[in-house]
């Protein structure tokens, strides 16, 4: 985060975000709710295009390059392929995905355009249904690199440890939780064990992230990001500040959404001035 992102990938970098913080305490939750969608969803189309002012309204402008997706859910919820497309609909990457009997994802394969294997991500789990190693694989089935994570006595992730292909080792990330499980501060170490960056965390009631500090190696703040949501639990408002608490942007969004509470239509404006429209198109069960 060493430069300003456009506002399209600061909202999925978000979402990954949110999506990991998730992942780190003892409730288990599919990959709709994750995605903060409700009800039974067998398919996601989603576009995004440069919105323009015209005669007063904003409008779709030219679509984005690489922002088509569509994605394809089981019955149980969990994606098994994810697609991505450029602006002029040729597949860009290929996502598929495999679980076990448990709904835990054990295998991801990642593919070129032309559907050649890129990477492959293999998962094993405990008995508590927690994720205890990560591998990730060449097209080659080279390994390229190996996480291990660790849990307390309430099955939040408390340690990530990466490895290299060699088995040597390359770096560890740690987790402090509040009572509620919210994850409020991570810490991520180099292979020498000092110390590369450090991130707090506050929550809502509802265990959605209001606050957000990351600092550098030296303990001093390098940037600083506020949150406001939709009675829907949809981000509305995210707010930029620098080490010295001036404001370096602010981004909001507003929603039109389908009977079942799915935003279909996602206005972006960056400092007040439209920037993008994302559009959805959601098929049911």
């Amino acid at each position: 985060m060493k430069k300003i992102i456009s506002l399209f990938n600061r909202i999925i970098l978000f979402i990954l975000l949110l999506f990991f913080l998730s992942n780190s305490t003892h409730a288990k939750k599919n990959d709709l709710k994750e995605m903060n969608l409700k009800g039974n969803v067998k398919s996601l189309r989603e576009k995004s295009a440069e919105s323009v002012e015209k005669f007063g309204k904003t409008q779709k402008g030219s679509i984005k390059e690489g922002v088509y997706v569509f994605i394809l859910f089981n019955k149980e919820g969990n994606k098994i392929e994810e697609n991505r497309y450029t602006s002029d609909g040729k597949l860009f990457w290929k996502y598929k995905y495999k679980y076990d009997s448990n709904g835990n994802k054990i295998e991801e394969n990642i593919y070129y355009s032309d559907r050649s294997l890129y990477r492959k991500y293999k998962y094993k789990y405990d008995s508590n249904g927690n994720k205890i190693e990560e591998n990730i694989y060449y097209s080659d089935k080279r390994l390229h690199k190996k996480y291990t994570y660790k849990y307390d006595g309430k099955n939040n992730k408390i340690e990530c440890n990466l490895y290299n292909s060699d088995g040597s080792f390359d770096g560890k990330y740690k987790y402090r939780y509040d009572s509620k499980g919210n994850m409020i501060e991570e810490n991520n170490y180099n292979s020498d064990g000092s110390i590369d960056r450090k991130y707090t965390y506050k929550h809502n009631s509802e265990g959605s992230i209001i606050e957000e500090n990351n600092y550098n190696y030296d303990g001093s703040l390098y940037r600083k990001y506020t949150y406001k949501y939709d009675s829907k639990g949809n981000i509305i408002e995210e707010n930029w500040y620098n080490a010295y608490g001036g404001t370096e942007g602010k981004y909001t969004y507003e929603y039109e959404y389908d009977p079942k509470e799915n935003w279909l239509k996602c206005t972006g404006f960056k400092n007040d001035v439209s920037q993008t429209i994302k559009e959805r198109k959601i098929e049911y069960f």
